[in-house]
């Protein structure tokens, strides 16, 4: 079943209809239609409908050919007040058997501008494995720009694309002057490895040995942060692409990552040799940033939004502090300090809490932190910041990597 966006229209005023065509796994089904049933709510979770269409008579559907499974939405006043509607569609063919075929969403507006168009007219396809063939664009830009031009009433309930953080995410009116970003969207996202190498020693042409012991999880590729002509006679300090062979034995690339809002470690398409020694290195102490997120825009948070981390962290298991910390704009909303355990997987989360310059946020980062421990931050959300994952070593033997962050956007008013 696919999800279709049939765009916008303006209520009280005359809708011109949709064509739907249903096909089952990419085909017409065998048995003709019989019954159309297309229902409207507010809400997904509401067990009533705000407008109900159906192919009885008089009912705003037609089956325009039973063979070829092909459904009319007539012409009709749509009456519901302005807002996103969730819409559903189900059919009954003549020997009985139902299905529901397609969803989606429209968007009723208060009145037109100039870059609104009715619901589109054109036929829409309702395919049980495919995908929707039939999308009006959706007006994107920064959110700050889409801010300045769509915030007011007149544009309640309708949905925009803000192009910032790593992918994008969907905005929509809330009908009280903000765009709030739809739910479980993600902002940006980290995937490789980055963290903080042990004391090692060196070999020729990148490759180096870790300590056996404590010993260090096992990572096939990542970035890790190595002392300045540790690799080489002439390196700078910095985040470096790793492969590893076994949890001691690996290769270090010279193709550094420099953590900047906005930039990800990916993997090089082309990872450029150190040529020579090797002369190894002691492991770094001082705390090193491993990811800074792009910067959230300014305002999206507004008096009680926040932002969700979701990250697993990696480490050697010793009795040795390693520390990792989640930070918004300079202040530190949540760590933890972890010692001999295998590592650990978890959420956190901060907010603004009733003012867009005053933070709350889960203290700790383990899963067993939550409701615990709270750390405040005074950041001023209505200036564009990021969310910032340090790591620092007690010990220079150790190990330590963030792995597979997630930002994630809590916004609801």
């Amino acid at each position: 079943m696919n999800f279709t966006d049939l765009g916008y229209a303006v209520t009280s005023d005359n809708w011109p209809g949709v064509d739907f065509t249903v096909l089952v796994n990419s085909a017409t089904p065998a048995t003709p239609l019989g019954f159309a049933d297309m229902q409207f709510r507010r809400s997904r979770n509401q067990s009533s409908y705000d407008l109900r269409m159906t192919t009885n008579s008089g009912g705003g559907l037609l089956i325009t050919n039973a063979n070829s499974w092909t459904i009319t939405a007539s012409a009709q006043v749509l009456t519901m007040s302005a807002g996103l509607y969730y819409w559903d569609m189900t059919t009954i063919d003549t020997s009985s058997y139902t299905r529901t075929v397609g969803n989606g969403i429209v968007t009723l507006l208060n009145g037109y501008d100039e870059e609104t168009s009715s619901v589109s007219s054109s036929s829409n396809i309702l395919n049980a494995t495919g995908t929707a063939t039939s999308e009006p664009a959706i007006v994107s830009g920064t959110y700050a720009s889409l801010s300045s031009a769509y915030s007011g009433t007149a544009f309640t309930g309708r949905r925009f694309r803000a192009t910032d953080g790593q992918m994008g995410f969907d905005v929509i009116n809330n009908g009280s002057g903000r765009l709030i970003p739809l739910s479980n969207q993600i902002f940006a996202a980290m995937q490789l490895p980055v963290g903080a190498a042990p004391t090692f020693t060196g070999s020729t042409n990148g490759a180096f040995v870790f300590p056996a012991s404590p010993a260090v999880p096992v990572m096939k590729k990542g970035y890790l942060y190595f002392p300045a002509n540790s690799l080489s006679t002439s390196h700078s300090a910095g985040f470096y692409p790793v492969e590893m062979s076994s949890a001691t034995v690996g290769v270090a690339y010279n193709n550094v990552y420099v953590p900047a809002a906005g930039t990800y470690p990916t993997w090089p398409t082309s990872p450029t040799a150190f040529i020579g020694a090797v002369p190894g290195g002691t492991g770094v102490t001082s705390e090193i940033t491993a990811f800074i997120s792009p910067a959230i825009p300014a305002n999206l948070l507004g008096l009680y939004g926040g932002i969700l981390s979701q990250y697993y962290c990696d480490y050697t298991n010793s009795a040795n502090n390693k520390t990792f910390k989640i930070k918004y704009g300079s202040t530190s909303l949540g760590q933890s300090a972890v010692t001999a355990t295998a590592g650990f997987g978890g959420v956190h989360q901060f907010r603004n809490a009733g003012t867009a310059a005053i933070q709350r946020g889960q203290g700790g980062l383990l899963n067993t932190n939550v409701g615990t421990t709270t750390a405040a931050g005074t950041e001023d959300s209505t200036t564009a910041l990021s969310v910032t994952y340090t790591v620092q070593l007690a010990a220079s033997t150790d190990y330590a990597a963030w792995n597979n962050i997630s930002i994630i956007p809590m916004v609801t008013t």
